[in-house]
């Protein structure tokens, strides 16, 4: 089949046409003379003018007196086809060999195939099962972000959950350790015959645990509020030590507004008035500072008292100060600290550090 620019030649036809090879001869005794082949045409005018090649088998002849060899099975020539094509030119004519065209009838049962309903039917099958398959993978996923969602909300509410708890038992850790030194005051003025003091001491005592009981230990309160609370404190140690005990209260008008743990400061007053009063057979200053600088809020309460040997209070393993330290990690984490030690000029101090966060913010 001839194209515009060069030759199909289906190489199966043509290989059909040639001659069976012929079988190859029976062994002889004798060597066999090499064959003497002719040149192989090299360009396209030779091809063109060499005669059809029949492939042939060399003959063997034998030599007299020669020895004789061992047999050798010589293996099937194999066929060689020689093209001849005199009309064409070596400069524009191309030849290609590969398989051939499809036919028209072949053309038209694939494209009868391809209209059919039962490639219809198969291309709808194969959309359907991937349209599927998709909608599927995209469920499990949504499925997936769900579950764990609802997970981390869970986990989130637990540990919510917990710290409350750790901050109810820690602030509620305080009030029966100054409710058993305010009933050893009220009996003393009991004792001493005091009626009057000891009235006021209980009406103390009873506004400042139905304030502190009344407030959410989660929930912070006001700097003022807190400096009230401790003033109710204050008042009720005052009667057990009229002549020892003096206060000193320094917090500005702009950090009144300043919001901290409720009951925060109440350990470190008490530690005060118990290891830096009672102790001591002079009068004691107790001051409480707040001030504001780089980090944040600086609360600091510090009393004038007798040095502090090395014990519990003064390494802060006691009950109070531990408990200032674990509030204040729970509520603020790493963004707050306390530090707290003997002073140089006696007496014990402990300042917190916290950060400065207002009412209403």
């Amino acid at each position: 089949m001839a194209r515009k620019h060069g030759i199909n030649i289906d190489l199966d036809q043509m290989l059909a046409g040639l001659p069976a090879p012929p079988a190859p001869p029976s062994p002889t005794k004798v060597a066999p003379a090499a064959p003497v082949a002719p040149p192989a045409p090299t360009t396209v005018a030779e091809v063109a003018a060499a005669p059809h090649i029949v492939p042939t088998t060399p003959k063997a002849t034998a030599t007299p007196g020669a020895p004789v060899a061992k047999s050798v099975p010589m293996p099937a020539p194999v066929p060689m086809v020689t093209v001849r094509i005199p009309t064409l030119s070596p400069d524009t004519a191309t030849i290609q060999v590969g398989p051939m065209p499809s036919s028209d009838k072949q053309d038209k049962e694939e494209d009868d195939y391809k209209h059919s309903p039962l490639s219809a039917i198969a291309d709808q099958a194969m959309n359907g099962y991937f349209f599927f398959a998709a909608w599927g993978a995209l469920f499990l996923a949504l499925s997936y972000a769900a579950a764990v969602r609802i997970a981390e909300r869970e986990s989130a509410r637990y540990r919510a959950a917990a710290r409350d708890a750790e901050l109810k038992a820690l602030r509620y850790q305080v009030n029966p350790h100054f409710l058993f030194n305010t009933l050893n005051s009220l009996s003393t003025l009991v004792l001493k015959d005091k009626p009057d003091e000891a009235e006021k001491m209980i009406l103390n005592l009873s506004t400042f645990f139905r304030t502190s009981l009344t407030a959410d230990p989660k929930e912070d309160v006001t700097l003022a509020e807190e400096i009230r609370l401790q003033r109710l404190y204050l008042d009720i140690e005052a009667v057990r030590f009229p002549e020892r005990l003096s206060v000193d209260i320094q917090v500005p008008e702009t950090l009144k507004n300043a919001c901290v743990p409720c009951l925060i400061l109440q350990p470190l007053v008490e530690n005060a008035i118990k290891y830096g009063v009672s102790r001591s057979k002079r009068p004691v200053n107790v001051k409480i500072v707040a001030r504001e600088d780089s980090e944040g809020l600086v609360l600091s309460v510090e009393d004038d008292g007798e040095p502090i040997d090395d014990n519990g209070a003064s390494k802060g393993t006691g009950v109070g100060l531990r408990n200032v330290i674990d509030r204040l990690r729970a509520r603020f984490g790493d963004e707050a600290s306390c530090r707290h030690g003997p002073l140089p000029n006696g007496g014990f101090g402990v300042t917190i550090f916290m950060p400065l966060i207002r009412d209403g913010r």
